[in-house]
């Protein structure tokens, strides 16, 4: 895996419609980052937890997620959660990525 460097065009791109919708589920939303291929969402509980992949997205133009389960389990609406997205580009076509550009809200 190779890092990309953040840009500060790239973190607005991606920041511009970021927002979460909570409730049964979570909806994640996101601005587009130009020549991403995908996208990864990132999340876990404020008060303990590591933040985990709970979608991947393939498809540069799905902006936005809904979210069940947090740790394999249903999303505890009292506690609050932290996210952030990061977008990726594939180098080769055996898979290496290069990631970058995240934001994060609690």
């Amino acid at each position: 895996v190779v890092k990309a460097k953040r840009t500060k065009v790239n973190d607005q791109a991606l920041s511009s419609k970021f927002s979460i919708t909570t409730g049964k589920t979570i909806k994640v939303t996101w601005g587009k980052v130009a020549k991403a291929d995908g996208y990864e969402v990132y999340m876990a509980y404020c008060k303990k937890g590591k933040y985990t992949v709970v979608k991947s997205v393939k498809a540069a133009k799905t902006l936005s997620v809904t979210i069940n389960k947090l740790n394999k389990k249903a999303v505890n609406q009292k506690d609050n959660v932290k996210c952030y997205v990061v977008a990726y580009k594939k180098v080769d076509d055996e898979g290496n990525l290069f990631r970058g550009y995240r934001c994060t809200i609690i």
